[in-house]
């Protein structure tokens, strides 16, 4: 009868220890998998599709290549795109980010942006979200204003100068900044287009006049419908 209980409690052992076993390998194998997809997303080889699927889109906009593209899923995404200057025109750079944020930081970040629109004595610094790695700089803010579109509404300004940092990206120009705020979703979206001065048009004053640049805030809001920000 020992010997019974004792073939009885090895196979309880060797039963648990087969159960450990299998759970550690289905664990192992889920983490290499998942490292497997993080390096395909971090892979610049993969920037082109990563890109089209963050910003719901078949195409990018002519002249635009995928510098950087990175998804994790309804945490994080970020988009980063550039046009090389041509004769006539200075580069262009496109920065999206899409991080996940409770609804209480939405509506912080909409009393921040509603008092900068009122208060031009506030520079862009003021919108600064401590949960991004964002240094807005110091250029001159040329506009600000809320726009409406129709799935929710671009909180909106344009800058000269004064270098923008984000996600450890440097992007100089004229450039539109925008909080897109999309209805009935938290997470914090931010847009970045800027045009690059091109040769001695740096010396010069921004035409906020001129159509089709960053400044121009029709041309803003043609530039991000053409993407699916808000998916």
């Amino acid at each position: 009868m020992a010997e019974k209980g004792s073939s009885k409690w090895i196979m309880w052992v060797i039963g648990g220890c087969s159960g450990c076993l299998a759970l550690v390998l289905v664990t192992m194998l889920g983490g290499f998998f998942a490292c497997r997809g993080l390096a395909k997303q971090f892979d610049p080889a993969n920037a082109h599709e990563n890109a089209l699927s963050s910003l719901d889109v078949e195409a990018l906009p002519e002249g635009y290549e995928a510098v950087a593209a990175v998804s994790m899923g309804p945490l994080m995404r970020m988009v980063s795109l550039r046009a090389p200057a041509t004769e006539t025109e200075g580069a262009r750079a496109f920065f999206f980010l899409r991080v996940f944020q409770p609804a209480q930081a939405a509506v912080q970040r909409r009393a921040r942006f509603e008092r900068f629109v009122e208060n031009e004595e506030l520079g862009a610094e003021s919108l600064r979200d401590q949960s991004v790695q964002m240094e807005l700089g110091d250029g001159e803010v040329l506009r600000r204003e809320v726009m409406p579109f129709e799935d929710g509404e671009y909180h909106y300004f344009a800058q000269s100068g004064g270098g923008i940092y984000l996600q450890g990206q440097r992007i100089d120009g004229v450039s539109a900044v925008v909080f897109v705020e999309c209805e009935g979703d938290s997470a914090l979206r931010l847009a970045v287009w800027a045009h690059e001065p091109l040769g001695s048009e740096a010396e010069k004053p921004v035409d906020l006049a001129a159509p089709g640049t960053p400044a121009d805030p029709e041309a803003v809001v043609a530039f991000l419908g053409y993407f699916g920000l808000c998916e």
